[in-house]
């Protein structure tokens, strides 16, 4: 790409993926395709290569060929280090580390991404995509197992990132995390019960719904520890209010751990609910188990687990 006017609307549409991406889920994947569209009409530049990521989300995400977006995104990467501008990498490393790379590799694979992505989105004071690092940072850990205590060390350090850099979404997931956590160990909690009261508290509700993904977040964690109690009722509710979110979180790991989450939910509350609900729930519990199975034939490191235990879990149903 050589046109200056060119490069700047390139420049501008790069932009305004990021600052869409949380806030206005559709609005975010129309102008993802719209900057790979662009870069094949007029040529590739040091911010076009993001565009190409709306291809390689579109192919895994969207229509299931996970191994193409993988692809695309060591397109993206390619391209990226051959221009080696801060201002792009950071982008890049947080969408393969956070959307892509956990459908066919070990979660853990991305972390490194992620990381990459706080690095360079400092070196070019794009703080916007380091706050929302970290939340995935945190998140994901939490995701995959970390030991609670090394998530209390992430909290500290999370809180520390926050007051210099005034992130609302780190904010909230921040605040959210800790609360699980807390009730998980008994650090500021009696009882789980205790900490699942916590979690629901009005001002932490409040904070989460400025923004969608935080929100799902919220549901989601609320969700998991309910069943952890033994409230599948409870349970059941909180998944109903994530189901309209889950536009915001496609694609990021949490998604896949709600589908998990809401299928354990199912088979362990099926035989209390009234036989319309129990009709209904099937269906939702065949459209999951369907996901499932195509995330651990794709990536059996960090599904298959999950699959075997909901075919397990539904064998008794």
């Amino acid at each position: 790409m050589e046109d200056p006017g060119q490069k700047k609307i390139s420049e501008l549409l790069a932009r305004l993926c990021y600052v869409t991406m949380s806030s206005f889920p559709e609005l975010y994947s129309f102008i993802i395709i719209k900057t790979g569209n662009f870069a094949l009409r007029h040529g590739n530049s040091e911010a076009t290569h993001v565009g190409y990521l709306g291809y390689g989300i579109t192919s895994g995400i969207i229509f299931g060929n996970y191994r193409m977006g993988e692809r695309y995104a060591n397109v993206c990467i390619r391209l990226m280090e051959k221009y080696d501008r801060s201002s792009s990498k950071c982008i890049i490393y947080f969408v393969v580390g956070s959307l892509i790379f956990h459908w066919t590799r070990h979660a853990g694979y991305g972390l490194d991404y992620l990381n990459k992505a706080v690095t360079t989105g400092i070196e070019a004071g794009n703080l916007v995509i380091v706050g929302y690092a970290h939340c995935i940072l945190l998140e994901n850990q939490y995701i995959m197992g970390a030991p609670l205590e090394k998530l209390n060390d992430e909290m500290r350090e999370k809180y520390e990132v926050i007051k210099k850099i005034k992130h609302h979404n780190l904010m909230v997931n921040a605040a959210i995390y800790d609360s699980v956590v807390s009730a998980l160990t008994g650090r500021k909690t009696d009882s789980l019960a205790d900490g699942v009261e916590k979690l629901g508290k009005t001002e932490l509700l409040h904070l989460a719904q400025k923004d969608k993904s935080a929100l799902a977040t919220f549901y989601c964690c609320r969700m998991q520890m309910y069943f952890m109690m033994g409230d599948h009722r409870s349970a059941l509710s909180m998944s109903e209010k994530v189901r309209p979110l889950v536009g915001a979180i496609i694609g990021f790991l949490v998604y896949a751990e709600y589908f998990f989450y809401d299928s354990l939910t199912i088979t362990a509350a099926y035989k209390d609910l009234p036989k319309s609900e129990q009709r209904r729930y099937m269906k939702v519990l065949k459209g999951n188990m369907r996901k499932l199975k195509k995330w651990a034939q794709s990536c059996k490191e960090n599904f298959e687990h999950k699959y075997l235990l909901i075919c397990a879990q539904t064998s008794a149903v």
